[in-house]
């Protein structure tokens, strides 16, 4: 990677990352100052979320940060108080910090018996049902995405897959093997990257996550020329296998989608512009 480029992918990141962290953090003290106590019925439940419905007939998303203190288990129709943390963002989720349950649903009781204002699970609003999956798809242990962007020094368009895996020892670092194609003028790349990201913690609340990451990347290169002259034909074919390594910085949102922008030494391309999704 050359000086230059090495450079530009520096001022880039440094630029986007505290954009990201001065946009999704909230300050301790005003958190501290909104927590609030909620009581219901649980109507569904998650890997990393709560839904309660109140007794006003209101649904309540709350996102289950590891920490929290809460039962082992807490099934559908138990009536629970649940003390959360503000939303990051407007839309979002609260943050449970403890949930208490007031009286547990009997494993033996009739679906259709439940408490006063509660609601089956078909009643739960679409938008509510849509940020439940969206914080299970942050805590799902694995997933798979697809890629694309473009490349330069050489110039290129990019395509690509990925898989997610983890977290591992840190609830904020992941695995994140991914397979790249490339078609240029001259230049078709293909490429296996074994990276690693590390999402930013103080990012990780609000409505982007900022993550960095890296790791080593094996590139196999065709580059070819051929011109005509005067009848006789010039080709010129070289196939080779470079190892390289691999630093990658981005934004995604909770959703899946994500833009990144990833800079590799030793071996082409230099730098890349990518966006891509996670299901």
């Amino acid at each position: 990677m050359s000086t230059g480029t090495a450079t530009c992918l520096a001022l880039v990141l440094s630029a986007l990352l505290p954009i990201a962290a001065s946009a999704q953090t909230t300050p301790v003290a005003t958190r501290a100052q909104q927590s609030e106590s909620i009581s219901g019925t649980v109507v569904s439940t998650g890997s990393g979320s709560i839904v309660v419905e109140t007794d006003a007939n209101e649904f309540v998303v709350f996102r289950i940060e590891r920490g929290a203190t809460r039962p082992a288990t807490i099934a559908r129709g138990s009536r629970v108080t649940v003390v959360s943390g503000p939303a990051p963002e407007p839309g979002e989720a609260r943050v449970a910090t403890r949930i208490t349950v007031d009286r547990q649903a009997s494993a033996t009781a009739d679906p259709g018996d439940r408490p006063v204002g509660s609601a089956q699970p078909s009643a739960i609003p679409p938008q509510v049902r849509r940020l439940e999956r969206q914080i299970e798809r942050q805590v799902r242990r694995y997933g798979v995405g697809v890629r694309g962007g473009v490349a330069l020094d050489p110039e290129l368009v990019t395509v690509g897959v990925h898989a997610r895996v983890g977290p591992f020892f840190d609830e904020n670092l992941f695995f994140r093997p991914n397979l790249e194609f490339a078609f240029g003028e001259v230049t078709a790349l293909f490429a296996v990257n074994l990276e690693a990201v590390y999402r930013l913690p103080v990012t990780r609340q609000g409505r982007w996550s900022a993550y960095v990451g890296g790791g080593p990347t094996f590139a196999f290169i065709d580059r070819g020329f051929s011109a005509d002259d005067d009848g006789r034909s010039i080709d010129f074919d070289e196939f080779s296998l470079d190892e390289g390594f691999s630093l990658l910085g981005g934004v995604e949102y909770p959703n899946g989608a994500f833009i990144e922008l990833k800079g590799t030494a030793y071996t082409a391309p230099n730098i890349r512009l990518l966006v891509g999704f996670t299901f």
